[in-house]
């Protein structure tokens, strides 16, 4: 049903839940999981 599923991840408790939800439904469907991570610019000067 699923090749592969994006999951976003930020560190935060949330983003382990959705993490585990994602390992959960890749073992049923034998799918992939794409962890996707975007960080905030930061300014240098």
């Amino acid at each position: 049903m699923f090749d592969i599923i994006a999951v976003p991840v930020d560190g935060s408790e949330y983003g382990y839940k959705a993490a585990d939800v994602a390992i959960e439904i890749a073992k049923k469907f034998d799918s992939k999981i794409a962890a996707i991570h975007v960080l905030e610019e930061f300014s240098f000067s």
